[in-house]
């Protein structure tokens, strides 16, 4: 526990290296230089590690820059937006999948699994039993392949909470 923190940084340094020589340039990117794959997925590590707001994760990329692990401190909004574009989800399941290949050879089978979480947005619901116009937490659906023995996450697709298991059994 002394030493995880320290080791997943260096570990997801490496791997986000790789990435970035996979995709050194983000599509229809156009003038100057935008932050590297690199530095994208380390600050989202970070940011996502640390369990707190993205401005509080400023220090600990401060950190990492002067390690040499990353090479651009970005704006904390600009964290939050790595989250939200279509391309570096793509990007994160493919290092998902890279990840679990080395545990892949010690399973029997896959377990094919789906769970509901809970996110910072609210919708608006109308009660029928009130009459009244509630606001509730927006739900989405993790539709996860796992392994049996390691719970190594092989494959995962994130979708809206109302959709069912079966049409994404296929893409998994």
């Amino acid at each position: 526990k002394t030493q995880e923190k320290t080791i997943a940084l260096l570990l997801i340094g490496e791997l986000a290296e790789k990435m970035d020589e996979l995709h050194p340039r983000l599509p229809g990117e156009v003038g100057r230089p935008s932050i590297s794959i690199k530095d994208r997925l380390v600050a989202m590590y970070i940011y996502t590690f640390n369990k707190s707001s993205s401005r509080r994760s400023i220090p600990d990329i401060k950190l990492a820059m002067g390690s040499k692990i990353v090479t651009k401190t970005p704006h904390f909004n600009t964290i939050l937006g790595f989250f939200k574009t279509n391309y570096m989800m793509k990007i994160l399941m493919q290092l998902l999948e890279i990840t679990s290949l080395p545990l892949i050879g010690y399973e029997d089978h896959l377990s094919v699994d789906s769970t509901g979480f809970s996110c910072s947005d609210f919708e608006q619901w109308f009660n029928i039993r009130t009459l009244s116009n509630e606001k509730k937490r927006k739900w989405m659906k993790a539709h996860v392949v796992s392994g049996s023995k390691t719970n190594i996450i092989a494959s995962v697709n994130v979708t809206e909470a109302t959709l069912a298991d079966c049409p994404e059994l296929i893409p998994l």
